[in-house]
């Protein structure tokens, strides 16, 4: 590995993403805090997962949206290449979306001849439509990339089993802001909540959590309080309705970030079915350090990025179900309801495993991976 002087200054980066959200927004900043950090924004928040604008947060980074059409789901943004060539920051970090952006900042990246750092989420590569043909050539930015940032352990070992080398992969934990949830005092109420948090589409599986909930009705008074927009909305309405248990599904829509502890506040547990498809394995879902920040026991399935990386440990730090299974759901779910202790003794674990997984450790790993990419880059260009 090659190893930068140890008296060597942090290299100024410039993050190249879609936007900035406002789960990102704390990250970002600490970054800024820790070394000169650039920013240029290549979306204009209409992501159909998104459905927004760009925060109006980011006036307070040195950020830039760039100019762009969408064509389908892809945005196109001419300006990009330009953009990169012509920033003075000493190190390109970009993360891996953006079917073109991707491909555009590397080849800026290199021509400019500055080290790249790629930043990903990707544990299983999508495996339909053109996503098939895609692998061999984000297997070339894992292998050729000076170094790479990825969401937790089950993300490096997937990039690794790629070709990346592994002595220049280095976790940034995912992380919340902890402060406005830490801690919420238990709930003591005659209904059992349960709080599914996120996108209502086929692959986060709400449905499941519902089939779940309505096999526990006729043994427990539980109401499953369904938070998020989608196209799942009328399905979970028709089949509440259709199994003559409307009252056990609430429809609360989608609530702003700062009404989200209120939410933690009234449940008694929390739902993370994600199911996945050929297109999308969920990479993380902050839902996880959410709830255990806020002291709410989760029940996720294997399927989530939280629990490969091992965050969301089952026995340990909450339940884990195979995806799609309603049955090994209720019963989850029926464990957390009839056993108090069970419940503290996974929420106290949790609580500690999730306060390692900070927006400082995650900065910090940024600028690590900078240091290391940029002295492993001098040395590669030597031998050319």
């Amino acid at each position: 590995m090659a190893h930068p002087a140890d008296d060597e200054p942090a290299p100024s980066l410039l993050v190249v993403t879609n936007m900035v959200t406002h789960y990102r927004l704390p990250l970002f900043k600490r970054l800024s805090e820790l070394t000169p950090t650039e920013f240029l924004l290549f979306s204009d928040g209409g992501e159909r997962y998104w459905g927004g604008r760009q925060l109006p947060a980011i006036k307070t980074l040195d950020a830039r949206i760039l100019r762009g059409v969408w064509l389908g789901r892809t945005r196109i943004t001419p300006g990009l290449p330009r953009a990169v060539m012509r920033s003075s920051r000493d190190v390109v970090v970009k993360d891996i979306n953006g079917k073109l952006a991707l491909p555009m900042t590397y080849v800026a990246a290199r021509l400019r001849r500055r080290p790249f750092v790629l930043w990903t989420g990707i544990w299983s590569h999508p495996r339909r439509g053109l996503n098939r043909w895609s692998s061999s050539i984000v297997r070339y930015f894992y292998r050729h990339a000076d170094a790479i940032l990825t969401y937790g352990r089950h993300v490096s070992e997937f990039v690794a089993s790629e070709g990346a080398d592994p002595t220049y992969i280095f976790v940034a934990p995912q992380a919340v802001d902890m402060a406005p949830l830490e801690r919420l005092p238990p709930r003591d109420g005659a209904v059992f909540r349960v709080l599914y948090l996120g996108r209502l589409e086929p692959e986060k599986g709400a449905d499941v959590a519902l089939d779940a909930v309505l096999r526990l009705r006729d043994r427990a008074s539980v109401i499953l309080t369904v938070v998020g927009s989608g196209s799942l909305e009328r399905v979970l309405r028709t089949r509440a309705a259709a199994a003559g248990a409307s009252h056990v599904l609430e429809m609360r829509g989608t609530v702003a970030p700062q009404d989200v502890r209120a939410e933690y506040a009234r449940a008694d547990a929390v739902v993370v079915p994600s199911v996945g498809s050929d297109e999308f394995a969920e990479p993380w879902s902050l839902v996880v350090n959410e709830a255990m920040a806020a002291g709410r026991p989760i029940v996720g399935t294997s399927a989530v990025g939280a629990t490969r990386d091992g965050l969301l440990e089952d026995g340990r730090t909450g339940l884990v179900t195979p995806p799609g299974d309603a049955a090994a759901l209720a019963a989850a779910l029926e464990r957390l309801l009839r056993e108090p202790e069970l419940r503290e003794a996974l929420v106290n674990a949790a609580a500690e495993r999730v306060a390692a997984y900070t927006f400082d450790a995650a900065a910090r790993a940024f600028v690590t991976a900078a240091m290391l990419a940029r002295a492993r880059h001098a040395e590669r260009r030597t031998k050319v």
